[in-house]
């Protein structure tokens, strides 16, 4: 289930246009939703942060591009996920 486009205008205006972590500005970059959760069917919006492509990659890897434990045992507890 993808972010509906209404919740998407929320965040965007929300943000003002900028990531939420860094303040990139979208202008120059595509913008990416991040589910705090990472239930990808919680669109609330206290639960989605719009970020830039590199701060939403690195709430999902670490430095040495492995994934996050937490990603990690999802995909281990959902194997045929296609999240």
């Amino acid at each position: 289930m993808s972010v509906p486009i209404t919740v998407q205008r929320k965040l965007l205006v929300r943000s003002r246009g900028y990531c939420e972590k860094r303040g990139e500005d979208f202008a120059f970059v595509e913008p990416q939703i991040h589910h705090k959760d990472r239930n990808r069917e919680n669109n609330k919006m206290e639960n989605l942060l719009i970020l830039c492509p590199n701060c939403h990659s690195e709430f999902h890897y670490n430095v040495d591009g492995t994934l996050k434990k937490k990603d990690f045992d999802m995909i281990q507890e959902f194997p045929y996920c296609q999240c």
